[in-house]
């Protein structure tokens, strides 16, 4: 944050012209956001589903390519072209953690928003679960 303004300061990536009007977001670590924004909390714009799906195979259930956290922090977007291990999948695991365009995933190593991805939403539903946490 700059002394002047309170706000962030320029980023070396910064590509945006800053916000004519600024006020207080009312949440002390977030600081000064644009004016016209609205602040809401996550919870309520998404949901959140921590997968449970495992590598192992286990016979008898449906086959999936299993997105791993690898293929999340390796990979810029997640595209049905990354070579996806193989695996298994109950059929509820599949239909609650089959990967959506718009989705966004995070790995439970992500430290920062630099390490999640998303799915490009020009793209179809990708028949893969998900071995992260995905916000839809």
């Amino acid at each position: 944050m700059t002394a002047e303004t309170g706000r962030l300061g320029p980023h070396p990536l910064q590509r945006f012209a800053p916000y004519p009007e600024y006020r207080d977001s009312g949440v002390k670590w977030l600081g000064e956001i644009p004016a016209h924004w609205k602040l809401e909390r996550l919870k309520t714009l998404a949901s959140v589903r921590l997968s449970n799906v495992d590598k192992k195979s286990t016979e008898g259930q449906v086959p999936v390519r299993l997105c791993n956290y690898v293929d999340v922090y390796y990979n810029d977007f997640i595209t049905a072209e990354i070579a996806f291990m193989n695996a298994t999948a109950t059929p509820s695991q599949v239909r609650r953690f089959r990967l959506h365009p718009g989705d966004v995933l995070v790995t439970k190593d992500s430290e920062t928003w630099t390490t999640s991805r998303s799915l490009p939403s020009s793209r179809k539903s990708l028949p893969a679960s998900c071995v992260a946490i995905i916000w839809r």
